[in-house]
């Protein structure tokens, strides 16, 4: 730990300064300036070294600075640094004047800008790192390296950058810690472009840690792994170089992405037991010929997964069977690899592929099944009319039925009322007969 920690610098950042001429002037040590401006910058008492001990060193601000930015690094986790003013007047992190001075402390370094400082020998107090070191930063620029033209939507970019300052290339690594290397992709609002009005897009950072595509860590060589998860269209490449109190962009020429030149179909099975087939068709006319590789893999609906590869061995457009384990939606995702007609190598991730794989229809019957369909669809209407001439049969013998006994009932009924009339016709006789007798 102690020897990662060493590394970490005392550094002084001036911002805003005169021109050349007055930066050259500029003194900060009791001996006169050397000429370099980038190597102003040396402690009293130590002229011509740049190397600080931890506690009580001073170093002087001419009068002609207007602005000055101070870094210094510190044990991790101590305290932020106090800064002595020449008058005597203590700053700290917590206490300093906010109308011109900011201040800004992570775990081990201090960052403090100071708008018109006050001329003299000022003093910093705090657990700064016996093994510090000085420079002046005079024009901090990065220099990345040309993007190719044109790129491919989904693809990996490589691209290496350095930084300067004053021209020269940064030695200290505790200062390339403390900037920020981002990279952006803005459109640029073409309305012939599909990306037009599209939002800037981050697509990566530059790095000197020897993580993901960097190779040797603190070697000055900042390496941008950037996926361009953008839509296809022209863009202005922009380098944000920020550290935790100021910002600057640099712009690259336009490129333009284009789309990942490898069509994706596919070809449901037509049978239960059947393969899916996934075509791949490389555009000939983007692609170098027989230059194409895919690694992809198939997540299928019941959750399991398979990997599988293509190479030139195939013949245009590319095959790759997908066993149909289960009805529902398969996910594809591929790495393409491929050499543009250009001769420039690329590495591309396509945009995932979905589909849905319903049950298919059974199959057509054979000549047999067909002759026992027909035979049973004969033996069914035979049945059918068979039944229905019972129906009717049965119909008729019912509506007789009901003739009948209709008639009876009718039968009854008048035989029932002749009787009737013919009994009430005979006592209205016998009752005159009494009548009769009676008078």
């Amino acid at each position: 730990m102690v020897a990662v920690l060493t590394r970490f610098s005392w550094l002084v950042v001036l911002i805003g300064m005169m021109p050349a001429w007055a930066a050259a002037q500029t003194n900060f040590e009791l001996p006169p300036p050397p000429e370099d401006p980038a190597e102003v910058l040396t402690m009293l008492d130590e002229p011509g070294k740049a190397k600080l001990p931890i506690l009580g060193r001073r170093f002087r601000i001419d009068f002609q600075i207007d602005q000055i930015t101070l870094v210094f690094f510190r044990e991790l986790g101590s305290a932020p640094v106090v800064l002595i003013q020449p008058d005597g007047t203590k700053w700290y992190a917590a206490k300093h004047p906010r109308e011109n001075v900011t201040w800004h402390s992570q775990a081990e370094f201090d960052m403090i800008t100071i708008d018109k400082p006050q001329p003299g020998p000022w003093q910093v107090s705090g657990r700064v790192l016996p093994d510090s070191s000085a420079m002046v930063v005079t024009e901090v620029q990065f220099h990345p390296d040309p993007i190719p033209n044109p790129l491919y939507a989904g693809e990996t970019l490589k691209v290496s950058g350095r930084l300067t300052n004053g021209g020269k290339p940064i030695e200290m690594p505790a200062f390339r810690d403390v900037i920020k290397l981002d990279v952006i992709f803005i459109s640029s609002n073409n309305p012939e472009y599909d990306n037009f009005g599209v939002d800037p897009t981050r697509v990566g950072e530059f790095r000197d840690d020897g993580r993901d595509l960097d190779e040797v860590q603190g070697d000055g060589e900042f390496t941008g792994s950037f996926k361009l998860n953008v839509r296809p269209g022209e863009y202005r490449p922009t380098y944000r170089v920020s550290t935790p109190l100021l910002q600057r962009s640099v712009q690259q020429d336009l490129v333009i992405v284009k789309p990942l030149p490898v069509a994706i179909e596919v070809e449901k099975a037509k049978t239960v037991d059947g393969d899916h087939k996934l075509l791949l068709t490389p555009d000939t006319e983007v692609i170098k010929p027989g230059s194409l590789v895919v690694n992809g893999r198939t997540l299928y609906p019941n959750a399991e997964s398979e990997e599988w590869s293509v190479n030139t061995a195939q013949e245009a457009p590319y095959e790759v069977a997908i066993p149909s384990y289960a009805f529902g939606r398969y996910v594809i995702t591929m790495d393409v690899f491929a050499t543009d007609n250009n001769g420039r190598e690329f590495i591309a991730t396509a945009e995932a592929f979905e589909f849905i794989a319903n049950e298919p229809p059974p199959p057509e019957p054979t000549a047999a099944e067909r002759a026992e369909r027909e035979r049973l669809r004969v033996e069914a209407e035979r049945a059918e009319q068979e039944r229905l001439a019972e129906q009717q049969a049965q119909q008729m013998i019912w509506r007789v039925v009901i003739i009948l006994l209709a008639n009876i009932l009718i039968i009854a009924l008048a035989v029932g009322l002749w009787w009737w009339l013919r009994r009430r016709k005979a006592k209205s006789a016998e009752v005159a007969e009494s009548a009769e007798e009676t008078t």
